[in-house]
C-alpha cells in the first residue's frame, strides 16, 4: 500500500488503559498487476505515554482476509486456503498475538514485533529469505493505520496545515459530537511533476476522544516499465477505518492449523534437508497432524504434494497409493492430484471418473484439455492387440512387486472397458467445456470401427459442420486428420479429400489468431495437413503438390518457441514429423533451386538444432562444391538474437559477465535449488562443466534464479558439485524471456544466442555446433544468400 497519512499521531486525548477495536479495509488497484483487497481486525491497547510525544501500544490482529486477484486468503477458513504471499505469512504469524509497538517520530525499528516475528520463524522453520524481507519491512507495520486512528488536531482551530504544509486540513461539526476532518492537498505547494492525489476523510468523536471511521484515498500516476514496456499507469490505494464494539469475538484458528499450513507451503523448510523434502520429517509431520487434519482438504493436498515431492523411485508408489485412498471430494480444486488420480480412476470406476473429470474441469481448463488430449487420447488409440504380457515381464524385470502387477493387469482390462463408456458420457454431458473438449474425440472414436459409407460419411458431415468453439476446444484438427486417414484405407478418397480440405481451411482460419494460446499447436497440424495434401497430388500434379510441400515448411516450428509441448502428442498420434523444411529442402535441391533450398535449411536449424546432421548431410550431398561452415555463420547464426549482456555475481564470490566468453560457445543454464527437474539433471550438469572447464572453444555457467548464495552452496558442498553457479540479478533471466526452469541456451563465439527446449540432447548440440570449422574450400554460400 502507499504512503502513511501525514496526520499528528499520538493524541493527549487518548488514556493509558484505553481499548479500541477497528475494522481496515484495504484495496490496491495498479496498471496490468492483480487488484488486492484485504480485511484485516485490530485490538489497540495504549500502554504508556513516552517523551518526546511517542507513545507505547499494544496491537493484536484478531483477524485477517485477502484477496489478491483469483486467489483468497481467509485466516478464519485457514483450512481451506493457502498462503500465496509474504505478506499473508506475516499476518498468520502476528495472529491472535499481542505485539508491543513505538508511535511517533520517525518509524523505530519495532524490536518487540521482530521478537514474536523471529520466534515464529523458528517454530515455523520459515525460510531465512523470507523470514529477512517480511523483517525488513516491520518498522512500517500498521504506520498507516495507526497514523489514521490515534488522529488529533489543533483544538479549536477550523483550518490548519501539515507541517511540511502540503496538506490543509479543515474540521465542520459541533465541539462535543461527530465532527468531520477533512484532509486535502495544497495545491500553492504542488510542484509540477507531483503526479500524486490524496483525499482524507475523518470522523471524529468528540466526546469519546477517538476516531469512529475514516476513508483514506491516495492516487499517483505516471509513467513507467511494466512487464518490459515503458507505459503509463495508474495506482489506486485506499484504506477505510471502522470502529467496532469491543466485544468482538475473534475467531479461532488453532495453534496446530497454522504451524501445519505453513509448514506444508513454500514459505517454511521445515520438511527439507539441503532443500529436498526429507522422508524421516515428512512422516513425523503426518503422524502428528494426520489425526487432526485428516479429512480436512488444505492439509490432504499439501501432504499429497509433499509425498510426490519425496526423492526416489519407490516415492511415486507411496505418492500413488495414497492418492487412490482419499476421497475424490478432497481433491477439489487441485488440477495436479485430480489429473493423477483420473489416471488410475479409468481402468476402476467409470462413476468416480466422471466425478473427477467434472471435477478437474472447474479446477483448471487448461489441465483438463490437457489431460483429454494427451492421457485420455492415448487411452483410446490403444493398439486393439496390446500385449499384456510383455508389459508384465518387463515389470517382474524392475523389480515391481506382484501385488502391484495384479493390480496393473486388472486396471488395463478396466481401461479397454470403461474408456469407450467415458467418452460417450463426456461428448454428451450438460457441461459446455466438456462437451465441446471431448467431442471431436467422440466422433472420431465412433468411426473407427465403422466401414459403411453411409456411416462414415454421416461422421465425415459431423466433423466439417463442427462449430469454431468446439473445433478449437476439442483440438478437432488432429481428430479430422485421423478420420482423413481413416476414410483413404476404407476406400473413400473422394470423401477424404473433401474433408481434408475443409479441414485445411478451418486450420488456416484458427491459426491467423495470433492471440490464441493453441495457434502454435494448430499451426504443426496445419503443417501436416498441408503435407498430406502435397502425398494425394504429387503424383498427378507436381506443380500444385509443390506449393502445398512449400506451405509444409512455412507452417513447421521457426523456433523452439513454436515447438509447443501439445504438438508432441499431435505427431505421436497422427504419424506426423515436426518439421517438413528439410523435406522441401530436398526438393528444391533437386530442382535445382540452391538458393531457395539453404534458406529452407536455415531456418529449420534454428528451429530445431538438432537436425544439424541430417542438415549437413544434405548439404554435403546436394551441394559438395559450398562450404557448410560459412553457410552456418552467414546464414544461421546471423538470424539468431543477440544474447543480452549481463554481469552478476557468483556463489564463489567472482563476477561473471557475458563478456567474458566471447570467442567460445556458451551454455547457460537458468535453474534453482527449489526446482527439481533442475536438481534432478545436475550431475550431468557438473561432469559437462567440468569436461569444458579447461576447453578453449566451449564453456558453460548456471545462473541461479530466485535463490541465494547460501542454499546453492549448501547444495554443491553436500553433493560435491564444483560447476560455476552466478546468482540472477532478478533482471537477467526475463532479459532472456526465460518461461520456465530449467531454461538453456547457446551463446555463439560472436555474441549470438539459440534457446535450447527442455529434454532436447543439449550436450550433443554443443559438441555438434562447436565442430563446425571453416576449411580452406572457396565458396559462393554468401554470394548466393544475398
Amino acid at each position: 500500500m502507499l504512503g502513511a497519512c501525514h496526520a499528528t499521531v499520538a493524541p493527549a486525548q487518548v488514556q493509558p488503559g484505553t481499548t479500541l477495536l477497528y475494522k481496515v479495509t484495504k484495496t490496491l488497484h495498479q496498471t496490468d498487476m492483480d487488484s488486492v483487497s484485504n480485511t484485516a481486525i485490530y485490538r489497540f491497547k495504549v500502554l504508556e505515554q513516552l517523551p518526546e510525544g511517542r507513545w507505547r501500544i499494544e496491537s493484536t490482529l484478531l483477524d485477517y482476509r485477502n484477496t489478491r486477484g483469483q486467489a483468497h486468503f481467509d485466516a478464519a477458513r485457514l483450512h481451506e486456503t493457502s498462503i500465496s504471499s509474504s505478506d499473508e505469512l506475516l499476518q498468520l504469524a502476528l495472529l491472535h498475538e499481542p505485539v508491543e509497538l513505538t508511535l511517533g517520530g520517525t518509524p523505530p525499528e519495532q524490536p518487540e514485533l521482530v521478537k514474536v516475528l523471529q520466534k515464529k520463524g523458528r517454530e515455523w522453520h520459515i525460510r531465512k529469505d523470507h523470514l529477512q524481507a517480511m523483517t525488513s519491512g516491520l518498522p512500517y507495520y500498521l504506520l498507516q493505520e495507526t497514523n489514521a486512528i490515534f488522529f488529533t488536531y489543533p483544538k479549536g482551530q477550523p483550518t490548519w496545515q501539515s507541517k511540511d504544509s502540503s496538506i490543509l486540513y479543515s474540521v465542520s461539526g459541533a465541539p462535543g459530537g461527530i465532527m468531520h476532518i477533512s484532509a486535502r492537498e495544497n495545491t500553492a505547494k504542488k510542484t509540477g511533476g507531483d503526479r500524486r492525489e490524496y483525499r482524507y476523510e475523518y470522523d471524529w468523536d468528540d466526546a469519546g476522544k477517538k476516531i469512529r471511521g475514516a476513508n483514506l484515498q491516495n492516487n499517483v500516476t505516471g509513467t513507467g516499465l511494466i512487464n518490459g514496456e515503458n507505459k503509463a499507469f495508474r495506482i489506486s490505494d485506499n484504506m477505510q477505518l471502522e470502529l467496532l464494539d469491543t466485544s468482538f469475538t475473534p475467531p479461532v484458528v488453532p495453534a496446530t492449523l497454522k504451524e501445519m499450513s505453513v509448514l506444508f507451503s513454500f514459505w517454511s523448510d521445515g520438511l527439507n534437508v539441503n532443500g529436498e523434502t526429507d522422508s524421516a520429517k515428512l512422516y513425523t509431520a503426518i503422524a502428528k497432524f494426520d489425526p487432526q487434519y485428516g479429512r480436512q482438504k488444505r492439509y490432504v493436498q499439501a501432504k499429497l504434494s509433499s509425498l510426490q515431492s519425496l526423492p526416489g523411485e519407490e516415492s511415486h508408489y507411496l505418492y500413488d497409493d495414497s492418492l487412490r485412498a482419499v476421497p475424490i471430494y478432497l481433491l477439489e480444486g487441485n488440477s495436479s492430484h485430480l489429473h493423477n488420480r483420473l489416471q488410475n480412476a479409468i481402468g476402476q470406476d467409470a462413476d468416480s471418473a466422471m466425478m473427477l473429470i467434472t471435477y478437474l474441469s472447474k479446477a483448471s481448463r487448461q489441465s483438463f484439455r490437457g489431460w483429454v488430449q494427451h492421457s485420455f487420447a492415448q487411452e483410446l488409440a490403444r493398439p486393439e492387440k496390446f500385449n499384456i504380457d510383455d508389459a508384465v515381464a518387463h515389470f517382474r524385470k524392475i523389480g515391481w512387486p506382484e501385488q502391484r502387477i495384479e493390480r496393473m493387469i486388472e486396471e488395463s482390462k478396466g481401461r479397454e472397458r470403461y474408456a469407450g463408456m467415458l467418452i460417450e458420457r463426456t461428448a454428451h454431458h450438460p457441461d459446455t467445456l466438456i462437451h465441446h473438449v471431448t467431442y471431436p474425440m467422440y466422433l472420431y472414436h465412433a468411426a473407427k470401427n465403422l466401414r459403411r459409407k453411409d456411416s462414415l460419411q454421416y461422421i465425415t458431415n459431423q466433423f466439417r459442420n463442427l462449430p469454431p468453439a468446439v473445433f478449437k476446444a476439442g483440438n478437432a484438427g488432429r481428430y479430422a486428420l485421423l478420420l482423413y486417414k481413416k476414410l483413404q484405407q476404407s476406400g473413400h478418397p473422394a470423401e477424404a479429400g473433401r474433408l481434408l480440405d475443409n479441414t485445411i481451411s478451418r486450420l488456416e482460419k484458427t491459426t491467423a489468431d495470433s492471440t490464441s494460446n493453441t495457434r502454435h499447436a494448430e499451426q504443426n497440424i496445419l503443417a501436416y495437413a498441408y503435407k498430406l495434401k502435397y502425398d494425394t497430388l504429387k503424383h498427378t500434379n507436381r506443380k500444385q503438390a509443390f506449393i502445398f510441400l512449400a506451405k509444409a515448411a512455412a507452417a513447421s516450428p521457426k523456433s523452439p518457441e513454436e515447438n509447443v509441448h501439445d504438438s508432441f502428442y499431435d505427431r505421436a498420434l497422427l504419424g506426423s514429423k515436426e518439421s517438413y523444411r528439410q523435406d522441401f529442402a530436398d526438393e528444391l535441391l533437386k530442382e535445382g533451386a540452391s538458393q531457395e533450398a539453404l534458406m529452407v535449411l536455415s531456418q529449420q536449424i534454428s528451429a530445431d538444432p538438432s537436425v544439424l546432421p541430417d542438415v549437413q548431410k544434405s548439404f554435403k550431398q546436394h551441394l559438395p562444391e559450398k562450404n557448410f561452415a560459412e553457410f552456418f555463420e552467414q546464414s544461421v547464426m546471423r538470424s539468431w538474437k543477440t544474447a543480452p549482456a549481463f554481469e552478476l555475481q557468483g556463489v564463489d564470490g567472482k563476477t561473471y559477465r557475458l563478456s567474458d566468453y566471447a570467442g567460445k560457445w556458451l551454455l547457460l543454464d537458468f535453474w534453482g535449488t527449489w526446482c527439481h527437474p533442475c536438481r534432478e539433471e545436475l550431475p550431468q550438469i557438473n561432469a559437462f562443466a567440468n569436461q569444458v572447464k579447461n576447453d578453449p572453444e566451449k564453456a558453460f555457467l548456471s545462473i541461479a534464479c530466485f535463490d541465494n548464495a547460501e542454499k546453492v552452496n549448501a547444495l554443491f558442498s553436500q553433493k560435491g558439485y564444483t560447476l560455476p553457479a552466478a546468482l540472477s540479478d532478478t533482471k537477467v533471466q526475463y532479459d532472456y524471456h526465460v518461461r520456465g526452469y530449467p531454461s538453456k541456451f547457446l551463446v555463439s563465439p560472436e555474441g549470438k544466442m539459440i534457446f535450447l527446449n527442455y529434454g532436447t540432447d543439449w550436450r550433443k548440440i554443443v559438441e555438434l555446433f562447436s565442430n563446425i570449422r571453416p576449411d580452406e574450400k572457396s565458396s559462393t554460400v554468401s554470394k548466393e544468400l544475398r
